[in-house]
């Protein structure tokens, strides 16, 4: 779960108890009719105890805010999700004390089956872009898709704006974590395609003889993950005669 905190400032009252699951979408919708602009970095590498700058663009921000860089002071140790914590909370606190009424940018750091993440939102659904750089000078590096050396290394992720299997997290944070899969390549997890076609386990588009073989070849195959057992039909990580049942009972099914 992202939690939300400041270390210097206390939270505007609207702020209190607010927390995140997961990172879904280029923007979120919390209720309120506030929307939400969201971007999602990655972190690698331990904590290397040198001071970085970073600053925003974003149409959210106020003329009051420092447009050159906010300076941290560098993370003596720890590992990458210590400082992305430190840094998430550095870009809190600045919003916050330089537009005390909103909106903000808010920020909150996680990991997710071992990757570090750092999710910043625009109160206001505007896009924003991260840079970074050493402490003393201009934060000038864009943070892209490519990993930047800073403190350890960060990267922008691709997010795909989908949830389809409604665990929280966008599905492209899933396939980089090995939570899904997406072997036909459409950009949707294995899992949901499967519920979007019933039966058809080698996502082709048709229900067929070749389903029901791949799913009796499997029988028996137990996982913790509905991938990990092709043959699943029905998502309860085993395949038994339910999912027999469902292809015979869909043969000839077309899905395309």
């Amino acid at each position: 779960m992202f939690t939300l905190f400041s270390r210097a400032r206390s939270r505007p009252a609207g702020l209190v108890g607010l927390a995140f699951v997961g990172v879904v979408g280029a923007s979120l919708s919390f209720g309120h009719g506030v929307k939400y602009n969201v971007a999602t970095f990655v972190l690698e590498g331990d904590a290397t105890g040198v001071a970085w700058a970073w600053r925003i663009e974003s149409a959210v921000l106020p003329a009051s805010f420092d447009p050159v860089s906010t300076e941290i002071g560098g993370v003596p140790s720890g590992t990458a999700l210590d400082v992305a914590n430190v840094f998430a909370a550095s870009i809190l606190t600045e919003s916050i004390a330089d537009n005390p009424d909103g909106p903000w940018l808010l920020a909150a750091a996680a990991n997710k089956a071992g990757m570090t993440l750092m999710t910043v939102y625009s109160t206001d659904d505007t896009a924003l872009n991260l840079l970074v750089g050493p402490a003393g000078a201009p934060a000038a590096t864009l943070v892209g898709h490519t990993p930047v050396q800073f403190n350890p290394t960060i990267a922008r992720l691709n997010l795909s704006g989908l949830d389809c299997n409604a665990n929280g997290w966008d599905d492209a944070i899933d396939f980089l974590v090995g939570e899904a899969r997406d072997v036909n390549g459409n950009g949707i997890a294995d899992e949901c395609d499967l519920l979007n076609c019933p039966g058809d386990v080698t996502l082709d588009g048709i229900v067929n003889q070749a389903d029901l073989g791949l799913v009796l070849s499997n029988f028996g195959c137990c996982g913790d993950v509905p991938w990990q057992c092709p043959g699943d039909v029905n998502l309860d990580l085993k395949v038994d005669q339910a999912d027999v049942g469902i292809v015979l009972g869909r043969v000839g099914t077309s899905c395309n």
